[in-house]
This record gives structure tokens, sequence and C-alpha cells, in this order.
């Protein structure tokens, strides 16, 4: 019978609702429910323990996606158990500084030498080893801990640029962000006296944004964007050409620099419509005064042949994997050592 009932709640709530009449403008509205569910005695014999567990239905059906009903079962418990302690073991991990940065090198596609980083995030976990972040990620975002993320890893790069500059080494190091993270308000504050107390010249930093935070198109973003392009901090386009805006992006924000996906370079060598789009992108480049930086490069045919569109910066697996900083200070000091 309740089943019965909750199906033709949903049912109607997927009609629209007309406005009355008498106004002056009519629009239908349209419902979306979100309902979780707990039997008595079956799930439990307590009012709050049917409510707890009803609960915890109802957080299963937002996270996948909301318009739904889910009734409260063994699964959706050890779910929200494994939730929990992930989300315990991140924030742990935020106080206690176990997330690292690795440093995959920029090269010249002509001369080979580093000119640059990019800061990829590892979580250096107590038990589990050294964790990408295809197994952390979106915790991160979904438990909003993206600002403390960030945080972290500047407060390590600047620290580690202010080594290197030390060691008479000055390359940059790039650091991704997104909307998330350039709406907390402190975020510009925090980069700017990061940059003021180590000695780091602001425009050591880079920070690449990704088309798909832009889509929010929050106003905020582009006011901390404007903010840190007058510190002096480089600003890069991240991953373009994959969303559905970027031309409007590049006319909208203060980019220095245009990174062209891994998803155009992987057959370069033999694929027109790659090539094309490629070269459209280098050519676009130079119009607007911008760099360019190309991704994924895996082999030499793939140097060879951006090299010669006139691409001068690349990085990719066919010269190095994300490193550790140890291991990216000894590749500077035998750069530095050759010359």
């Amino acid at each position: 019978m309740v089943r019965h009932q909750l199906d033709t709640l949903m049912q109607m709530c997927e009609r629209p609702f007309s406005t009355d009449k008498s106004h002056a403008t009519d629009a239908n509205i349209y419902y979306h429910i979100s309902v979780g569910v707990s039997c008595f005695p079956k799930d439990d014999n307590e009012v709050t323990g049917l409510l707890t567990k009803a609960e915890k239905a109802l957080d299963y059906v937002k996270q996948h996606g909301g318009d739904d009903i889910r009734w409260y079962d063994e699964a959706i418990e050890s779910a929200t158990a494994g939730s929990l302690e992930l989300e315990s073991e991140l924030r742990t991990a935020t106080i206690e500084g176990q997330f690292v940065p690795y440093y995959q090198p920029k090269f010249s596609l002509e001369t080979g030498a580093i000119t640059g980083f990019e800061a990829l995030v590892r979580w250096q976990h107590p038990t589990r080893g050294l964790l990408k972040p295809v197994h952390f990620i979106n915790a991160i975002i979904a438990h909003k801990l993206s600002f403390d993320l960030f945080s972290q890893l500047a407060i390590k790069i600047v620290k580690q640029l202010s080594v290197w500059q030390q060691q008479g080494f000055h390359q940059h190091v790039c650091i991704n962000a997104d909307a998330a993270e350039f709406s907390h308000p402190d975020f510009f504050d925090m980069v700017s006296t990061l940059l003021t107390e180590n000695g780091v010249a602001a425009h050591q930093l880079h920070i690449e944004v990704t088309e798909s935070s832009l889509i929010q198109r929050h106003d905020n973003v582009k006011k901390q964007l404007n903010s840190l392009r007058e510190l002096g901090v480089r600003l890069a386009l991240d991953d373009f050409g994959t969303g559905y805006a970027s031309l409007s992006y590049l006319q909208e924000y203060p980019f220095d620099f245009i990174k062209i996906d891994k998803s155009f370079i992987s057959n370069i060598e033999t694929d027109r419509t790659q090539h094309a789009i490629v070269k459209a992108i280098l050519d676009l480049a130079v119009a607007l005064d911008m760099q360019v930086v190309a991704e994924g490069i895996e082999t030499e045919q793939q140097r060879d042949v951006l090299l010669d569109m006139g691409c001068k910066i690349g990085q990719g697996y066919w010269f190095s994997k994300p490193v550790a900083a140890d291991v990216a200070t000894a590749m500077l000091i035998k750069q530095n050592a050759s010359k």
C-alpha cells in the first residue's frame, strides 16, 4: 500500500503545475522529489532509528542524481559507512599534510630544456601508499574540501619554488584550480600572502583553470582571475577544446596560456582532423598573443609534428611522468650541469 502511494506521488510530481490564470504571466512549474523510506519493524522498532535510516536512504538518492525513491537496506548502510570513513580520512589528511604535489616537467620542444612544471596532487595515505586523484578527488569535491586541498598544495609548491630560487632555478610551477576554489573569499589573499612571505615572484606561479570549471560562470571567478593577473600570476586555460565555449572564454578571461588537451595529440601524426584542430589553435594563440602548451606527448613523432607546426612547449610521458620534488630538483641540477 505504501509503495503504491509513493509511486503515485512521484507520478504526480512529473506533471506540470500551472500558475493561477489570473496572473499576468503563466508558467508551468515542474516538481522533482527525492524520497528515502524505512519500514517498521523490519528496519527498526524505534522512531529515532527509523528516521535515521530514512535519512540515509534519502542521502543515497541525492548522491545518485535524485528524483527517485530509495528503500533503506544494508547496502546503503555499507555505502554510508564507507563514505563517512573516507570523509574522516580526507579531513585528517588535510590537517596532517598528507597531500603532496608531484611535478610533471614541461619542456621546450626545440631544445629539450625544462621550462616549468605542472603540479599534480597525490595522497600519501598512511596505510594504502601513494594514491592518484582517481581514488579520492570526487570525494574531495563531494565533501567540500577543494579549498583545503588547494591551500595545502599551494603552500608546498610556493615553498618549493623558494627553495629552487635559492638554488638558482627559476622555472615556474602550474597548479590546477576550479570554480569551487576561486569562489572562496580567502583565495586571493591566501595566494598573495604565500608569494610575499616566501619571496617568490608572482610570475613563477601559474594557475590552470579547466573549461568545465568556467561553465558555472561565477562572477566571482572572473574577479579573482583578474586580480591574480594584476598581481602577476600567469593563467592557463586547461584542456582547451574539450568544452562548449572555449572561444568565448578566451575573450572573457585574461589567459596567458592555452593548453591543448591530449585527446587532440594522440594521433596527430596520421589524423588529419587532429592536425587541423591543433594548427587552428596555434594560429589562434599567435593572433591573441598567447602561448601554447601541448599535453599528452607520448612519442618522438608527436613531438616532431608539433614542433614543425610551431608549438614550442609540451609535456607528456615521452618526456617524463610526474615526479616527487627531490627527483624534479635532480632533473634541474642535471640540466644546469650540462649547459
